[in-house]
């Protein structure tokens, strides 16, 4: 029901007489400021009311001549000069229709009184005065001259009578009073309008020059007022939001801003308006590309020069590349630090003055210390006395910039014990090249120098070896000729003596020979083989051989010879065949040095066994004796080249000690091996461990 009547009422012909009103007060389009155009509009609304009245007034005046005398004489000069004032009230001239409708409101108001000293009268016309004053006047000058024409008034209206002066100069000197205090009053008026059209466009300037300096400026700025109305964003921020200025002050603030962060936001900013204090704070604002940004935002509240307090400004800095360059050095300090603590050398961060600035925890564990014995120290304290000297000269030509290869040193430990350390110094600069800490990273080489001595020594040990192989090699074979000829003269002349009566001392002496002979014949024998085996070309033929033939055979050889004297040897096999992929030379040289040894240490009414059997898949050949044993200090070395224990080697049938070194290199070279179990007075008993034909078979396919 409200619309359409409000409907009907926009239909009436009071609409169109709002529309005549408001083109006939409506001001020119030269005046541009707000405060003129509304001053000039409410000049012509009272003109244009004036105006209305005073035509009231004359149509009055001519139905009542006789009672509106004075206003017939008047209104017309009145109306005249009112609407001259209202047509200069249209332009951007309205203050000289304010000071003429000023003057002639004045003289009608003393004309009237002159006329008809009614204070009614006076009563009238005086708001008229005033309120046409406000247009080009203060307050307080707007006062005065109120004052000043009432009191004029009351005075003219009580005194006229008693003055010589005839009404008519009287009259003529009211007005030119009255004019003179217009003017005044409109020049005091136009100084204090000038004053303030200087002080509106110093503060356009400033503005102006705030807004350039804004605009310019590398940093966002914005302003809000005290309602917490933003107001203004210069240009920087608009280009970091993509918007308008327009845009940006009509849209909420935080819509830009990281939905997580917009009630902290506000609650910082809120509480700053509320206190009036300057706040900072950082958040993350959208740019116009999508991404959000790290903002560090500076506010501070804006007073007048009377305390007045007017709003804030505001002022917010991209830090997004400061962050990540600070996370991106934080995250290279943790990785430094963290191959500084898991580095597998100590590290020491030395001052220009060699103190301890920082060390690694295994620079801790290296020397000893705990951090707080170190840091502040000087690091010279690590030095011998003798290495201080050249140590403070290296030190010198690193700062002066020549290059410090690595080198070692003995330094000290807390314990008083030195180690061999290999140290590696750097310098550490900062961006603009100026030294800052010496690096010194110390790896202790002590055990790699202990391990490169004891190399050292192997290879010279190995050198003797390799000359001592070459030596034996050389004089094995040189020794073959010889024994061949004593061994065949000493075949010859027992052939010579054998039909010649010769003394028994004498063959026994032939028999010795012959003895010692082919004892030294096996010795060098056994220097060719244990040369060859050591070898790098040694190989043998491989084919199948019956490993429990090959010990029965060597058993009745030993059963045979003459070394047997009253020992007592037995030889079983179970099954009575096992085949084995090897050479049976070989491993009949192999099977007869352990056998050998056992006849050797085994006493004349000893007893020797010897048992082939088939276990795991693997061919055992276990000789056990009941000799003198061996000690358990000896037992880990009865392998090794050319040892024997003192207390077991015999003077009249000790060997070269190599027996049991070529019976475990060929076992090894057949991809088997050799145990041992013994006790001293007790016995031996010897396990030779050798895979199966079809198992060695396997083990060669899966290589």
């Amino acid at each position: 029901m409200l619309t359409k009547l409000v409907s009907m009422v926009d239909t009436m012909p009071l609409r169109r007489l709002r529309q005549l009103w408001r083109s006939l007060t409506e001001p020119s389009q030269s005046l541009t400021n707000p405060r003129d155009r509304r001053l000039a509009y409410a000049l012509a609304a009272a003109l244009l009311l004036f105006l209305t009245i005073g035509m009231f007034l004359i149509g009055l005046g001519v139905l009542f001549p006789l009672q509106m005398g004075e206003i017939r004489q008047v209104a017309p000069a009145v109306q005249l000069v009112l609407f001259v004032g209202y047509c200069f009230s249209r332009t951007r001239f309205y203050r000289v229709g304010t000071v003429l409708s000023l003057l002639v409101s004045r003289i009608a108001c003393m004309t009237l009184a002159l006329q008809n000293p009614a204070l009614i009268l006076l009563v009238t016309f005086i708001p008229i005065t005033t309120m046409l004053s406000g247009f080009v006047l203060d307050i307080p000058i707007l006062i005065g001259v109120t004052i000043t024409d009432v009191v004029g008034i009351l005075v003219l209206t009580f005194a006229i009578h008693l003055l010589p002066v005839s009404s008519g100069l009287l009259m003529l000197l009211l007005i030119v009073l009255s004019v003179i205090l217009s003017l005044g009053a409109a020049m005091v008026r136009q100084r204090e309008l000038n004053r303030l059209r200087q002080q509106a466009q110093y503060l356009r300037e400033s503005e102006s020059r705030f807004r350039l300096m804004a605009d310019t400026a590398p940093v966002m700025i914005w302003t809000a007022n005290a309602n917490r109305e933003y107001d203004y964003f210069n240009l920087s921020w608009l280009q970091f939001t993509g918007r308008s200025l327009n845009d940006e002050i009509s849209s909420e603030r935080v819509d830009g801003i990281y939905p997580e962060e917009q009630p902290k936001y506000w609650v910082t900013f809120i509480s700053a308006f509320t206190e009036r204090e300057p706040y900072q704070m950082t958040y993350r604002q959208k740019r116009q590309d999508g991404e959000y940004r790290w903002l560090l935002e500076k506010g501070s509240p804006r007073f007048l020069e009377d305390g007045t307090f007017i709003g804030y400004i505001g002022s917010c800095i991209d830090i997004t590349d400061w962050i990540r360059a600070e996370q991106s050095a934080a995250e290279g300090e943790r990785r430094y630090r963290s191959l500084f603590e898991q580095s597998g050398d100590a590290i020491l961060i030395l001052d220009l003055d060699t103190r301890i600035v920082a060390i690694n925890e295994l620079g801790l564990l290296q020397f000893g210390y705990r951090r707080e014995e170190l840091i502040g120290r000087s690091a010279t304290q690590f030095f011998s006395e003798m290495d201080t000297i050249p140590a403070v000269t290296r030190w010198d030509d690193l700062l002066a910039g020549k290059d410090i290869p690595t080198y070692t040193r003995l330094l000290r430990r807390k314990d008083g014990t030195d180690c061999y350390t290999e140290i590696k110094l750097s310098l550490i600069r900062a961006l603009d090249g100026s030294l800052l800490y010496v690096q010194s990273i110390l790896r202790d080489v002590t055990q790699r120098r202990r391990y490169e001595q004891e190399h050292l020594e192997l290879l010279k040990q190995n050198t003797r070896v390799e000359v001592l192989r070459q030596f034996v090699s050389d004089v094995s074979h040189d020794l073959r000729t010889p024994l061949s000829i004593i061994n065949t003269s000493s075949y010859l002349a027992r052939r010579k003596l054998e039909n010649v009566d010769v003394p028994e001392k004498v063959m026994g002496y032939l028999k010795m020979i012959d003895t010692q002979t082919q004892h030294l014949s096996r010795m060098v024998d056994d220097m060719l083989n244990i040369s060859y085996l050591d070898s790098e070309n040694a190989a043998f033929q491989m084919q199948p051989a019956n490993l429990a033939e090959i010990a029965r055979n060597l058993v009745d050889e030993v059963k045979a010879s003459d070394s047997m004297g009253h020992k007592a040897i037995e030889f079983s096999a179970e099954p009575e065949s096992v085949t084995v992929q090897g050479n049976a030379t070989q491993l009949s040289r192999a099977i007869q040095g352990v056998l050998m040894n056992a006849v050797q240490y085994t006493s004349d009414e000893g007893q020797i066994q010897v048992r082939v059997s088939v276990a795991d898949g693997l061919a055992r050949v276990d000789i056990q004796d009941n000799g003198i044993g061996i000690h358990a200090k000896d037992l880990p070395h009865i392998f090794d080249h050319f040892y024997r224990s003192d207390s077991a080697r015999p003077v009249k049938t000790g060997g070269a000690g190599v027996g049991l070194t070529i019976s475990r290199k060929i076992i090894e070279m057949h991809g088997g091996q050799i145990t041992v179990e013994s006790q001293p007075g007790v016995g031996s008993t010897f396990h030779l461990l050798l895979p199966l034909r079809q198992v060695f078979a396997n083990a060669i396919l899966a290589d």
